[in-house]
């Protein structure tokens, strides 16, 4: 997404001699996340996506894997393969997954969009007990951007409302450079993932804790999350690349809804030093932004600044006025 500013800025600075103000008018786009730049999924044999229900019928316990997300084959019981393997292609559905009253509905779109950015996953469950559905898919995919050495952030954003118990949300995503062998990894634990809820009868423990997000909770809940990967080797021009992910979804009686979507770039200011403009932004860990530059706002062509040199800024957000800074 491109954000784009007619900027007009009125700078004042202070000066041991003299005073003076100067008028600057500048057009410049938003910093923007390297996003959207893969074409695929290539390789239709090695494409999947499926969406899982825990039936209930075993203890063996919300939370466990099916199978590697990677993995061929039928899903493993107590779990229930609701959509069999196909092709990674717009994907509308909507399905009553076997646990009593639940019923789960899944959109989303893979074609040159790998991390499933726009994906909308809803359980609802009536139920006494907690439903669980998982969706993962595996595609392998063409990169066509600039070198970068680790794929951009996403949000994840889970809201909805529930009775009383709980609701839990893992997620996770991994690109695999076949070219380089590198693997870049994302996952919910990055931001914090809370201790595995579900322990003890009438629930049942996982193989661990897991990087899960979620409450104890009632009546209604949101709650967003910014999630980076690792970084590595760049993805260069021309590199294949297998991703992978999942999101799982467990919920006490109540109604979920989880998506995927990109991150917004920060707002950008411009001011001046030494007579050349000074574009500033803030920087978040794990954000990868490109900085665009163009002399013709409505016909472009935008180029990457590649001759900027970084500045340390801080921003005072309880100056007084007048107020002055030194260094010492």
């Amino acid at each position: 997404m491109k954000t784009t500013f007619l900027l007009q800025l009125f700078i004042h600075r202070s000066r041991p001699i003299a005073a003076f103000a100067c008028c600057l008018t500048f057009l410049f786009t938003s910093a923007r996340p390297v996003q959207a730049q893969f074409t695929g999924p290539t390789n239709p044999g090695t494409n999947y996506y499926r969406l899982y229900a825990y039936d209930q019928a075993s203890s063996t316990g919300f939370g466990t894997d099916p199978e590697s997300p990677v993995s061929g084959g039928n899903a493993l019981s107590p779990w229930v393969l609701l959509l069999p393997p196909t092709g990674l292609t717009h994907l509308p559905v909507s399905v009553s997954p076997p646990m009593g009253a639940s019923s789960c509905s899944l959109n989303v779109n893979f074609v040159n969009n790998p991390t499933g950015l726009g994906l909308i996953l809803i359980l609802n469950n009536p139920n006494s007990q907690p439903a669980e559905v998982r969706f993962d898919w595996a595609g392998v995919y063409n990169y066509t951007g600039p070198s970068i050495n680790t794929p951009a952030p996403y949000s994840l954003s889970c809201s909805g409302s529930i009775t009383g118990g709980y609701w839990e949300v893992a997620n996770g995503e991994t690109f695999y450079d076949i070219t380089t062998g590198q693997n870049y990894t994302s996952s919910t634990a990055s931001v914090g993932g809370a201790p595995y809820l579900y322990s003890g009868p009438p629930h049942f423990s996982p193989a661990g804790s897991g990087p899960w997000l979620g409450s104890a909770t009632s009546g209604a809940f949101s709650q967003n999350s910014s999630v980076s990967f690792s970084s590595g080797p760049n993805i260069n021009l021309g590199d294949g690349v297998l991703v992978s992910g999942y999101v799982d979804v467990i919920l006490d009686p109540g109604t979920v809804q989880v998506q995927i979507g990109a991150m917004q770039p920060p707002t950008l200011g411009i001011g001046t030093y030494s007579n050349s403009p000074v574009v500033f932004y803030p920087s978040n860990p794990g954000t990868n932004y490109t900085l665009q530059m163009t002399s013709n706002l409505g016909t472009g062509p935008w180029a990457a600044v590649t001759n900027g040199v970084p500045f340390t800024a801080v921003q005072v957000t309880n100056a007084p006025n007048p107020a002055f800074f030194r260094l010492q």
